[in-house]
């Protein structure tokens, strides 16, 4: 039970709703208020270094 619910969080997670484009509106504003000296650039490498991680993480708990 617990793979089966793992594996349908990886596939909501995997839908448009938390694509790029959707969470850059959401994380873009907190990294910018949070680290207020980083570029535009910067905020997006960070913002993608996150959904990255966040990929690796969602892989590692459905592993162990």
């Amino acid at each position: 039970m617990p793979l089966l619910f793992w594996v349908s969080v990886t596939y909501v997670f995997s839908s448009d709703a938390f694509s790029a484009s959707e969470t850059s509106s959401f994380l873009g504003p907190i990294l910018a208020f949070l680290f207020p000296w980083l570029s535009d650039d910067q905020v997006s490498a960070v913002h993608g270094a996150i959904r990255k991680f966040g990929h690796v993480a969602e892989f590692f708990v459905m592993a162990v």
